[in-house]
């Protein structure tokens, strides 16, 4: 897979942050009922995310899996801000980038996207900011830590 094509799965699995944003701002009245139906979406994607890379990566024993499991469990419920979320989702991607399961990753970041940018603005319209341009550009920004997969695959890619 050249650079281009991986660039372009990235950014697919990325704007689901973008559909996320846009979708909220265009169905307001449905956030506050569907707030807590997002942010266990959330948690389920995540979490299958989570086993899916367990399983698949291969860890010997299976007690090795199983720790890695709980710990990025512990740490996504009590620590993770979803922006470095995002670089540990890019490294990932960029894990299986040679692995044929490469697009159901991507389409597991792009579901876990779509409800990390909805949350993110119904947070923004509680806190009354009106300005719409800059609550997309700021979720954008704050989570381009995505595309730290790409970087790593372009460095591999020039040697």
């Amino acid at each position: 897979m050249n650079l281009f094509t991986f660039f372009l799965i990235s950014l697919t699995a990325y704007s689901g942050l973008f559909f996320g944003a846009l979708l909220s701002y265009v169905v307001k009245e449905e956030l506050r009922p569907g707030e807590q139906y997002f942010k266990l979406g959330k948690r389920f994607v995540y979490f299958v995310f989570a086993i899916t890379t367990v399983l698949v990566a291969g860890f010997q024993p299976w007690w090795v899996a199983g720790a890695l499991f709980v710990v990025l469990a512990f740490a996504y419920i009590k620590y993770i801000d979803s922006r470095y979320l995002q670089l540990f989702l890019g490294l990932i991607l960029y894990y299986f980038v040679d692995h044929p399961l490469l697009p159901l990753f991507a389409s597991m970041i792009f579901i876990f996207n779509f409800p990390t940018a909805t949350l993110m603005v119904y947070k923004s319209i509680k806190e009354h900011l009106t300005d719409k341009k800059k609550v997309v550009l700021s979720i954008l920004v704050s989570h381009l830590w995505f595309f730290i997969g790409v970087i790593f695959y372009a460095a591999r890619s020039l040697q």
